[in-house]
């Protein structure tokens, strides 16, 4: 993005927090800074600035908060992690003084950083404001438990570490790795399912039926390597496993090891993993060929 189009951007998100007559103004950056992402980390650091955080009438109007919220989070894909992380702990904090407004706070960071339908979607500040949440909420809670459940998901297989690695059969009874199935130089769509699944079915025509995936497939740009991570039958799953393209590496986990051990976040079946050229994760629980 170019320095105008985030500034544009930061202009916007200030001038859009209106809500019950109550609006936040965009900080003024520091002329000096002119790189974009210092720009952006500056506002994201001092957006909340002139937030009067023993106003609880403010604090508890969710409208405010949430289209506040909303502008401040937009601001998090062009900052540095860093910035974004020491802006997102502030805010927990002093949203944690009013118990009230900290629940309002959580309910909205799981709506608009933890579901991929939200414009403002982001798995890091998500993990961030997960364990700022878990600390703050009283031991044993269910706040508490729920966030810790939350952080320790986010924290498996994310985008640039090394997939977790896992044993499974093959179509053909042999036993092998994710590791060692990986092919160097290739994506590779990590596709989980289950033979009893009429969506997994769906998805697997409608992938052998994208022609531009096809095509990638075909020339060794694209592997995919379809796993069953929960306990099957074998006779049941050799007979849909055998109706898969060739191409694909087909494969179910003994005992539903993957399953049992929570290797990966599987919110639904099927469930996507993208891993890039190098065997690195690019995307979780992609929605990209659903």
């Amino acid at each position: 993005m170019s320095r105008t189009a985030v500034i544009i951007c930061l202009a916007a998100a200030g001038m859009s927090g209106i809500c019950a007559g109550r609006e936040l103004p965009l900080p003024q950056v520091p002329s000096e800074l002119t790189v974009p992402a210092d720009r952006a980390a500056y506002v994201m650091l001092h957006f909340w600035d002139a937030m009067e955080w023993d106003d609880t009438t403010a604090l508890r109007d969710t409208a405010f908060v949430e289209q506040t919220f909303v502008n401040f989070l937009s601001i998090a894909p062009h900052a540095p992690q860093k910035a974004a992380e020491k802006a997102l702990k502030s805010l927990v904090g002093n949203f944690a003084a009013d118990v009230a407004s900290l629940r309002m706070l959580s309910d909205l960071s799981e709506r608009y950083l933890g579901e991929q339908e939200s414009p403002v979607f982001n798995e890091a500040c998500h993990e961030i404001m997960c364990r700022e949440l878990m600390a703050r909420f009283p031991d044993g809670s269910a706040e508490q438990q729920y966030f810790s459940y939350q952080a320790q998901r986010l924290a498996k297989n994310r985008p640039g570490s090394e997939p977790a690695d896992f044993r499974f059969l093959d179509r053909y009874g042999r036993s092998t790795t994710l590791k060692a199935s990986i092919k160097t130089g290739s994506e590779t769509l990590l596709m989980f399912f289950d033979p009893d699944c009429q969506d997994c079915h769906l998805l697997a025509k409608r992938i052998a039926a994208d022609r531009e995936l096809q095509g990638k497939i075909d020339r060794g740009e694209i592997q995919v390597i379809a796993i069953t991570p929960v306990a099957t039958d074998p006779e049941l799953w050799k007979s849909y496993a055998d109706t898969l393209p060739e191409e694909w590496t087909v494969g179910y986990s003994p005992e539903g090891e993957i399953e049992e051990r929570e290797l990966y976040d599987i919110p639904t079946i099927p469930c996507i993993y993208l891993l890039d050229a190098n065997g690195k994760v690019a995307e979780r629980c992609s929605r990209r060929y659903q």
